[in-house]
């Protein structure tokens, strides 16, 4: 009879972590299903010129990933094609927007001030400007797209890309 009651409280244990699990994997699956592009994107050439930024960042990614197995994977040559020199960034943000970039939760920005706190005040890298998406997000790895824009002038407020910093996806497996 002592017995029993030991190989009940194991069952009930072993019940109780399979529960736990699977409400875990449903709540995580609930909660990313948020992260996908937003369904109304509109119709206007520049979101669409977005949506196709997105699939050729996929797409792209995706074949250097199968290719070559690295932490980060440079896309300049992309970014280049849908956001050259002298893009208004007003043009660049409605892309990224389409593309699947989450405005930041206090502002609402969707580009967001990309600098070293720590640099002089005169450094032309205190201005840039950086956005980014989520890819592809699991229980063990997720990989962010991230790009950084530099603005034309320097002197007042940012208006027209004068030049992409960086652009590249990083994967980390958690």
């Amino acid at each position: 009879m002592k017995g029993d009651g030991g190989l009940m409280h194991r069952r009930y244990g072993l019940i109780f972590l399979v529960l736990t699990t699977l409400c875990v994997l449903l709540f995580y699956g609930l909660r990313e299903g948020g992260d996908d592009i937003p369904v109304n994107a509109g119709s206007s050439a520049l979101q669409m010129r977005g949506r196709q930024f997105r699939a050729e960042v996929e797409s792209e990614f995706l074949a250097m990933a199968k290719a070559d197995a690295r932490r980060t994977y440079v896309l300049t040559d992309v970014c280049s094609k849908y956001f050259p020199i002298g893009m208004p960034f007003s043009d660049v943000e409605v892309i990224l927007l389409a593309a699947g970039t989450r405005p930041s939760k206090p502002e609402g920005m969707i580009l967001v001030p990309d600098y070293n706190h720590s640099l002089p005040s005169d450094s032309p890298d205190r201005n840039d400007l950086g956005s980014g998406f989520v890819l592809d997000k699991s229980l063990v790895s997720n990989s962010v797209f991230e790009i950084i824009f530099r603005p034309q002038d320097m002197s007042t407020e940012p208006k027209r890309v004068g030049k992409i910093v960086d652009c590249f996806v990083r994967s980390t497996s958690l």
